[in-house]
This record gives C-alpha cells, structure tokens and sequence, in this order.
C-alpha cells in the first residue's frame, strides 16, 4: 500500500525519442539511500492505458508557482497495489531550474463555473473552441431563441389558414420545419441540461494571465475548463491541476486549488490581462478616493 503524498503533484513525462508527453500523478516519493524514486499513476491516453518502455530516456517535469523542474529519468518497472497500477520511475540526476514566464497576479474573490474535462475532448484555439463551449456560450441566446421560435410557431399557425387557401404544399414545408425546429429546441435543451449537471463551482483567491488559485469544495481531475466572468466577457480557459490540497483549516472549502492555463484564445489572454490591470487602476482609483471606473 502506496504511503500517499497529502497536496496532488502533477508531473509530465516526455519521451525524448518519440517527442510525446504525458501527464500523469505523484503518488510517492521514496528515497533510498542516495537515491530518489517516484511512483506515479499508470498513463492514461485516449481511453487505455499507456505502456512506455522501461529506458533511461525520459525527461520529467513539474512547477511551483515561479519554476519547472526538470529531470531525467528512467523506468524502473510497472507494480500493482491495491489492484491500482502504479509505475515506479528512478530520477538519474539533480534536474534544472527553468525560469517561468512572470505574471502579475490579482487578488479578487469571485465565484466562476468549472468542469472536468477529458483528453479526448477538443482543446480551445485561435480559430474557435470547443463544440460544447459554444454551446454553453449561446445558453442566454438559444433560451430567448426558443421563446422567439415559439411566437413564430404561433403566427405560422395563424397564417396557415391562408396558406390552405393558396398552397397546400407550402403549408406541409411549413409544418414540417416547424417540428424541425420544435427538435431542435428540444436537442439544445439537453444538451444545456446535461452541460449544467456537470458543471462545478469554484471561489477564486487570484487570477494571472497563467493560471489562478481558487477554492472548491468539488472533487478535481488533472484537467479542467474553467467559464470566468470579466466584465460582460466570458473566459474560457483550460489548464492543468499543479496542485490541490485538502485544507483542514479551511471551514468553508475543502480545497485549495493551483491551477496553470494551456489552453485559451488570444482574444482571452488579452482580454484578461486588460481586465487585471484595469481593475488594478480603479482599485488605485479608489484609494485616491476617486470613483472613476476604467474598466471598459
């Protein structure tokens, strides 16, 4: 039986041969005389698990709030405790410190929606997002939508006395698209009603243009799409769990999440950097004893 690490540590395991990365947990330090072991969760890619070769090729990274920490490593061999299987992985030397990328982090306490996500779900671009994202966008619109398609169902009835006495055949395409719309309605219902169940709340404690740290009292996966107001904006990120600990001191949430961004849109990096350091100007604003707000 695994002696469990209390804060959930992510790693990445980058095969230098093939050029892939995984990620997976720590579940274990151990330390044997000079040397240091880890055991990690099995890799899991696309539904099954992931076998890698037991080599010495490997690079391991994980992060604190300023760094990545880097090492190579190699495979020990595969176990199973509990039934679980765990890999059991040899670090081969001191790693290397890698600088990250500075952001400036704004405090602010806020309620937001969050979701697990998976691998297998689409990743947020440049070009556009994810099918379910816009979805969950045009909730406000496909609810005032069904009213306008309603009303419009209404008048097509009323109209189709008329339509009886010029086309019949029209009247038949009429009804018909009408019940294709009813369907419709009725599919994006669903489908909001089944993106609302999964949906999970978070409490945030601060937010960067890299990641945020938050609380939930919600169960976390290594993965997560968080949905962030800013302003009349809506931020759709997804960012990898750097760590979540179980906060017994905390009477109100149950953990206390890191979270680092890796998936967003150009236009939301800039949109939330405008939003931190405009809010950070009115905040001085307000100091000064002025009321203006600079947030557009």
């Amino acid at each position: 039986m695994l002696n469990k690490l209390e804060i959930n540590i992510s790693i990445k395991i980058k095969d230098s041969d093939n050029n892939i990365e995984y990620t997976t947990k720590i579940e274990e330090i151990e330390k044997v005389e000079d040397d240091t072991y880890i055991y990690v969760d099995f890799i899991i890619s696309e539904g099954r698990y992931v076998k890698l070769e037991k080599t010495d090729k490997y690079l391991i990274s994980f992060m604190d709030e300023k760094s990545i920490y880097e090492f190579k490593a190699s495979i020990i061999k595969y176990i199973k405790i509990d039934k679980l299987p765990y890999m059991k992985i040899k670090i081969l030397d001191k790693g290397t410190r890698l600088q990250r990328r500075e952001y400036y982090r704004l405090k602010i306490e806020k309620e937001f929606n969050f979701i697990n996500i998976t691998d297998e779900e689409l990743i947020i671009t440049d070009e556009g997002i994810s099918k379910t994202d816009e979805e969950l966008i045009r909730i406000d619109e496909e609810l005032i939508r069904r009213d306008e398609e309603l009303i419009r169902r209404d008048e097509e009835l009323i109209r189709r006395d008329e339509e009886l006495i010029r086309r019949d055949e029209e009247i038949t395409k009429t009804d018909e698209e009408l019940i294709k719309t009813g369907e419709e309605i009725s599919k994006t219902d669903e489908e909001i009603s089944k993106m609302m169940k999964n949906m999970l709340t978070g409490y945030s404690i601060d937010i960067c243009a890299g990641g945020m740290m938050f609380y939930t009292n919600d169960k976390i996966d290594e993965k997560i799409r968080i949905f962030y107001k800013l302003g009349d904006y809506l931020l759709i990120a997804e960012g990898d769990i750097v760590s979540c600990i179980d906060d017994i001191n905390n009477m109100k949430y149950t953990y206390t999440v890191r979270c680092q961004f890796t998936e967003t849109t150009k236009e939301g990096e800039d949109k939330l950097i405008k939003f931190i350091f405009s809010e950070e100007r009115r905040r001085a604003s307000i100091s000064k004893g002025s009321k203006e707000n600079y947030y557009e």
